[in-house]
């Protein structure tokens, strides 16, 4: 893995519980099979506790997630709250 994106770091973090101790998430992030880079960088965090997946975006890549990644299309530049409007079908 060259460089680690976010979807790389939530993919880690599937299935956490927050409020979440940086152990805690160290730890689900190699249950999980993370990369090391992953786990280093997680470690290495400068925060202890972490009360949701923002806040560990934020330790992690020093921004909110939401502005970074589009969570359903994976995006970079994309709102997380952009609002997503389905095309209507023609009519035959």
């Amino acid at each position: 893995m060259a460089d680690m994106s976010p979807i790389d770091l939530q993919k880690a973090l599937k299935g956490a519980d927050y409020p979440a101790s940086r152990d805690d998430l160290v730890s689900l992030a190699r249950d999980n099979g993370a990369d090391d880079k992953v786990v280093d960088k997680l470690s290495q965090s400068g925060r202890q506790q972490f009360d949701g997946p923002n806040a560990v975006q934020k330790a992690v890549f020093g921004n909110d997630w939401s502005s970074t990644v589009n969570p359903i299309e994976g995006r970079v530049g994309m709102s997380g709250n952009a609002r997503f409007r389905p095309v209507p079908a023609r009519a035959r």
